[in-house]
């Protein structure tokens, strides 16, 4: 974590030595693709028509023209065996930028320019479908141009936007109908794992979608990716580098009756569990584990009369070193609540541009139920003479868990040269959850005897 608050602090420095010297000015970004592969294109020219200022793009097809002053401009993009497009009609603002993406056509027969009037902002769909039409699988995608459509504020709600795929719980995805079990969730290519140890699905709600450059959907199996999946791969691609500085903080919340300021049953809580994890409080005892480490054998409570008085006192001080809280106890329950802070931007250095995206995502959450009811059921009769079942024990059941979720990411680019780019990305998840529960009723077997049980 001091890690990850050192880099935030280094980054959000950099924010606001740059702020004051792009709110005076502007600038225009996007990509430039091949209309018929849908492939981006290394070292197209983008000039600004009248104006010393242009660049090439990159490795990835990107173009960035900063420090633009405010005015209306032509975009002239050219490359060798492509027609030229000039784009007329660009406003700069003061402090915005202008996302502009780019087709370009190859050039057949001649060599005549294409003028295209415009204000709109041209979107990149056309390379996505594109990619899907050369695919030898069947997928389906969102860019992030859609997804800024859409409103989405994580990868969760992005994913119900995707056909085929949808959201269960607010954060695992199923696709075409099977379990969260039979897909497998990636980001920029690497398998991410679960931090839920009861299911094998990705919590995608920990994605912002601010930093999201596109969502990939598979259905099929091809060589190139892991078969371990039956339903679907769903694939996150980051951006590498923001269109524009980013700055996004959010605050949310819920109500439920049924839980927020009622009692529920938690038991005493650690100084870390708001982070999702137990500071020591509950692990196994030394006395034990050093017990359980050696060659001394540890007697059981059957072996009965065999017990001797060694045995009894090993039993004796291995059962006083637990802890001794062993009922939860009823305990103000808070609102569900969250947060959300994500921050990216992209700078020229002396030897190249550099690229970087922060998000931190937090969520706690309360379930809560009372008067439940549990049990042991059996068959009365026959299999194939009876549909009826008969209670053998039946308990009230009465249940909390608090829940904490949350998520790091950093993502850090670097191009140095046009044909070279370094990628760092950190990826940090927690998932906890703090259980109380009580279960209490009779054993039919023990009621003669009016014995209670208790669990």
């Amino acid at each position: 974590m001091k890690h990850i608050l050192f880099v935030t602090l280094a980054l959000a420095s950099l924010i606001s030595q740059s702020a004051q010297a792009q709110n005076a000015t502007g600038s225009i970004s996007g990509t430039v693709v091949d209309s018929e592969s849908g492939e981006t294109l290394i070292g197209v020219n983008v000039v600004l028509e009248g104006t010393l200022k242009g660049t090439a793009t990159d490795i990835d097809g990107k173009y960035i023209l900063k420090a633009v002053e405010p005015g209306t401009y032509t975009l002239v993009v050219s490359y060798i065996s492509f027609t030229t497009q000039r784009i007329t009609g660009v406003e700069i603002k003061a402090g915005e930028s202008v996302q502009m993406d780019i087709i370009l056509n190859p050039e057949t027969e001649f060599l005549d320019e294409i003028v295209v009037t415009a204000e709109v902002v041209l979107d990149n769909e056309a390379g996505l479908l594109k990619q899907r039409q050369k695919s030898i699988s069947f997928s389906d995608a969102i860019s992030a141009e859609s997804i800024a459509r859409s409103g989405a504020g994580d990868a969760a709600g992005v994913l119900t936007k995707v056909v085929g795929a949808s959201v269960v719980g607010g954060k695992y995805v199923y696709v075409r109908g099977l379990g969260e079990r039979y897909s497998s969730t990636h980001m920029n290519g690497i398998e991410l794992p679960t931090a839920d140890p009861d299911k094998k699905a990705f919590q995608l709600d920990l994605i912002p979608s601010s930093l999201i450059e596109n969502v990939v959907t598979l259905k099929t199996f091809t060589p190139d990716k892991p078969g371990n999946f039956s339903g679907g791969l769903v694939n996150v691609t980051t951006k590498d580098f923001p269109e524009e500085q980013t700055f996004e903080f959010s605050v949310s919340t819920a109500y439920n009756p049924q839980n927020a300021f009622q009692d529920g049953l938690l038991g005493k809580r650690s100084g870390t569990d708001w982070l999702g994890f137990d500071d020591g409080q509950r692990k196994v005892p030394e006395y034990l584990q050093n017990l359980s480490d050696s060659e001394i054998e540890i007697p059981s409570l059957s072996s009965g009369d065999n017990i001797g008085s060694e045995e009894s006192r090993l039993l004796n001080k291995a059962s006083k070193a637990f802890n001794n809280e062993m009922v939860p106890v009823n305990t103000k329950l808070p609102i569900d609540y969250g947060f959300g802070l994500s921050f990216g931007d992209q700078t020229e250095t002396g030897i190249g541009r550099l690229g970087y995206s922060v998000s931190m995502t937090y969520s706690r959450s309360i379930d809560n139920y009372e008067s439940g009811s549990i049990g042991r059921y059996l068959l009365v009769g026959e299999t194939a003479t009876t549909d009826e079942l008969s209670a053998e024990r039946t308990y009230a059941d009465t249940k909390t868990d608090d829940n904490v979720d949350w998520g790091s990411l950093v993502n850090l680019a670097y191009i140095p040269h046009s044909n070279h780019k370094f990628n760092f990305s950190y990826f940090r998840t927690q998932s906890g959850i703090h259980t109380g529960r009580l279960v209490t009723g009779f054993w039919d077997e023990a009621r003669s005897a009016n014995q209670i049980s208790n669990v």
